[in-house]
């Protein structure tokens, strides 16, 4: 993230969860990239809102990466699963 930020943004949230989630993926460390969208209104008076897209990485159901303040829905998610993992087994947390 400081680097991102060092580099002035050039990567999108979603860039950046896909790198986490092929690291962790390589490392046999069991862990979900996640996709999720929520309303936000343009103006605090406006009533047509803006969907806004979020990706984060969760490992063991906590949030490393990507992390917000705001509710968004999730989507869809893609798993890594490790071999000693309980979701490879379908047991999700």
């Amino acid at each position: 993230m400081a680097i991102n930020r060092r580099c002035g943004n050039p990567f999108t949230c979603l860039m950046m969860a896909m790198a986490a989630h092929w690291m962790l993926g390589r490392r046999h460390i069991a862990s979900r990239l996640v996709l999720g969208t929520r309303l936000v209104p343009k103006t605090p008076t406006d009533a047509d809102p803006v969907l806004s897209a979020h990706a984060w990485v969760t490992v063991g159901g906590h949030v490393v990466l990507g992390q917000h303040d705001e509710a968004f829905t999730p989507i869809t998610c893609f798993v890594h699963a490790s071999p000693e993992s309980p979701l490879r087994h379908g047991q999700d947390r």
